[in-house]
């Protein structure tokens, strides 16, 4: 990602939009949960099985990342993307890349006294667990 070298001369500020939408389920309550993290994925890595309770974005400092659904890789961001992830769909992200370690920050927004993050059991779909039982 490109941090400097976007002033033009005799420019004092630059802002470079990495990420601009209208987010329907950003929480409206004025107390707002809001939590602002750094994360790092080991090479080959996963994270736990999860869902996200409210709104979520991530920026990509270093490396890739594929968002794992049920359908299959349904996100991926690279260094210098933002992107975000569904609420309440078990999911769990990963690092495909064999040597650099997945650098990141992420933001979450929840109604006040949710959880942003609930680990889950790997889903029945989930790779290595076989067909869901009937």
């Amino acid at each position: 990602m490109k941090l400097d070298g976007y002033l033009s001369p005799g420019q004092s500020l630059h802002r470079n939009m990495l990420f601009d939408a209208m987010y329907a389920h950003v929480p409206k309550d004025p107390n707002a949960h809001v939590q602002i993290y750094n994360y790092e994925i080991s090479p080959g890595g996963f994270t736990n099985w999860h869902i996200h309770t409210g709104a979520t974005f991530y920026l990509t400092l270093q490396g890739l990342f594929e968002g794992h659904f049920e359908e299959g890789v349904l996100i991926k961001g690279k260094t210098g993307e933002v992107y975000s992830e569904p609420i309440g769909k078990i999911h769990r992200g990963h690092n495909p890349h064999a040597e650099l370690p997945l650098l990141g920050i992420g933001i979450a927004l929840t109604s006040p006294g949710i959880e942003a993050i609930i680990n889950v059991e790997a889903p029945p779909w989930a790779p290595g667990r076989g067909p869901p039982s009937r």
